[in-house]
């Protein structure tokens, strides 16, 4: 998985999946948010699963934002977010299908 870096505190990614564990270990990730709606594509893992076993590698921070897409960002969407990232331990993760969503709500964080 190809992690980008925002910032010392944030990376985003595409989705991720169990085998990518080790990776968010070893960059030291202490929270990961999602901002995928279950079931958007054929084989996506349910959040709450890959939750549980994020948390059981030691991961303890885990938040499932979903957002619809793009269009659906709003200034809100970033207060939680920020919210969220006040409330977590740090570096985190947010993630969606292509990051994109993720990487749009981190540039609003950007701009308060």
């Amino acid at each position: 998985m190809n992690f980008t870096k925002i910032n010392e505190q944030l990376y985003v990614s595409g989705q991720i999946y169990e085998n990518d564990i080790a990776d968010l270990l070893r960059l030291g990730i202490k929270t990961v948010i999602c901002h995928r709606l279950d079931d958007e594509d054929i084989g996506q893992p349910k959040f709450a699963d890959l939750a549980a076993k994020i948390r059981a590698a030691g991961i303890k921070h885990t938040y499932h934002q979903p957002i619809a897409s793009v269009s659906a960002i709003t200034h809100d969407t970033a207060l939680l977010f920020a919210h969220i990232l006040q409330e977590s331990e740090l570096p985190a993760l947010a993630f969606c299908r292509s990051g994109k969503r993720s990487a749009i709500v981190c540039s609003l964080l950007s701009n308060e």
